[in-house]
């Protein structure tokens, strides 16, 4: 740890020691660069930090903390936050006593097909999701697809 580090960094740090060189130190020195670039916008500090870590544990190529840095820093964060909206059971609540059919009985009852009835709804759920006859691609595989018209696929979908 080193008293110009930022604190969250440091925090990490402590629990998140880099490995020795061979032992996943380029993956690591990714993760950190990724850290340090919440706190830090300039890159080149980033590297100035990094550095060191890297000679400790028995590597120091510039190129390899460069690459690392460049790449967290020329990519967009995927965690910058929480994924989905708070939720919010008040809005919930008056949404679904505003909306009775919004329930799971009541999407069934507006439902086309009733999963009791048993028989596959393949042509009729279609249908429904991509009205007129544009063209879909389906397959048996990643490997084995067709692309046709809604027309000519029809009646053959249940199968795949």
């Amino acid at each position: 740890m080193h008293p110009s580090w930022p604190e969250e960094f440091s925090l990490w740090y402590e629990k998140h020691l880099p490995p020795k060189a061979g032992g996943g130190l380029n993956d690591w020195l990714l993760i950190a660069a990724r850290r340090l670039r919440r706190e830090i916008e300039d890159r080149d500090l980033v590297k100035e930090i990094l550095g060191p870590i890297s000679e400790s544990c028995g590597r120091l190529k510039p190129v390899e903390i460069n690459r690392q840095v460049d790449t967290a820093f020329d990519t967009v964060p995927t965690d910058t936050g929480p994924k989905f909206h708070p939720n919010d059971v008040a809005l919930q609540n008056h949404v679904l006593s505003t909306h009775p059919h919004l329930s799971l009985q009541g999407l069934c009852d507006l439902s086309p097909w009733h999963p009791e009835s048993r028989k596959p709804a393949t042509e009729l759920i279609i249908d429904s999701l991509f009205p007129g006859n544009p063209f879909l691609c389906a397959g048996w595989s990643k490997y084995q697809f067709a692309t046709q018209t809604r027309e000519q696929w029809r009646g053959k979908l249940a199968r795949i």
